[in-house]
């Protein structure tokens, strides 16, 4: 699985994706964190922002799509609270 590290997460919960990380390794599932990845969009989206928001979203998606077609990754997970949440 593909994780979100989220513009603010690690900062206020850095801890979250290794938590998610260990959960899932007990069940035999391997967690990404996709370093660098940037903001998903929903901050300045819910700032009414909108069209910087989707902006960020494409872009984000960009970044994720080379470890996409590397293989492996079969799902997105997000773990920041407020991230994709729109």
């Amino acid at each position: 699985m593909l994780a979100l590290a989220g513009c603010v997460q690690s900062a206020l919960a850095p801890d979250i994706n290794a938590a998610a990380a260990r959960v899932l390794d007990r069940i035999g599932i391997s967690l990404v964190e996709a370093k660098g990845a940037g903001c998903c969009g929903a901050l300045r989206y819910h700032l009414t922002y909108q069209d910087d928001g989707l902006a960020d979203m494409r872009a984000l998606i960009d970044r994720w799509w080379p470890t996409i077609e590397r293989g492996g990754v079969e799902a997105i997970v997000m773990t920041a609270s407020a991230a994709a949440s729109w």
